[in-house]
């Protein structure tokens, strides 16, 4: 049945306000983020797969659905780029800061879900004088709570993170001077994040 039902619609439903909600949950979240390639002209540059961390703040809309802002950080390795001509990485920090909403699809002690999520993702490459990166990127989860208590549960969750990056451009620019670490070819970097989180409901 969901198969027919625009992902937007479920967004705009867990957007949709009922003043009888007020309910708000806290969930810090550790996970592993994999994937993520930046195309080059002189070949890929890939971002190691590690662990992350953030957190999810919960606003209940609906007895269904809920607001939510997510903070995310990775650190992680770049291999070499193309300023360098040594093979080795470099120290990267992928950082994602999104809001969107989310479904759940049944209510009781265990509650399924799905999510939709938009914002922006920077990255840091950790070099004196390179500036930071900052790209429109849109989210799609799904995963399923586990409340020991109504106050208490487990979030597990999968993420899918796509990160508009353009095409044709340089980034990472500044070291040295009037040079740019990667001419980007292609124009979207994809990551999957799976998490586990510590829900606290308030």
């Amino acid at each position: 049945m969901l198969r027919n039902v625009s992902p937007w619609v479920l967004l705009l439903v867990a957007l949709t306000p009922s003043m009888s909600w007020a309910e708000v949950e806290v969930t810090p979240f550790l996970g592993y983020q994999a994937g993520g390639t930046f195309e080059s002209r002189s070949g890929d540059r890939s971002i190691e797969s590690s662990p992350n961390f953030g957190l999810v703040l919960s606003i209940r809309t609906r007895h269904d659905g809920l607001i939510e802002f997510l903070y995310s950080r990775q650190q992680t390795r770049l291999e070499n780029l193309d300023i360098f001509d040594v093979d080795e990485g470099f120290d990267l920090n992928v950082e994602y800061l999104h809001f969107g909403g989310l479904w759940e699809i049944q209510q009781g002690r265990t509650r399924p879900f799905i999510g939709l999520s938009l914002g922006g993702t920077r990255f840091d490459l950790g070099l004196e004088g390179v500036s930071d990166e900052i790209y429109f990127s849109a989210g799609i989860s799904g995963g399923a709570k586990f409340m020991f208590s109504d106050r208490v549960g487990l979030r597990v969750e999968g993420r899918g993170l796509a990160t508009l990056l353009g095409s044709g451009g340089e980034i990472f620019c500044g070291f040295p001077p009037g040079a740019c670490a990667i001419t980007v070819t292609g124009s979207t970097l994809l990551q999957i994040d799976a998490l586990v989180g510590l829900i606290v409901r308030f």
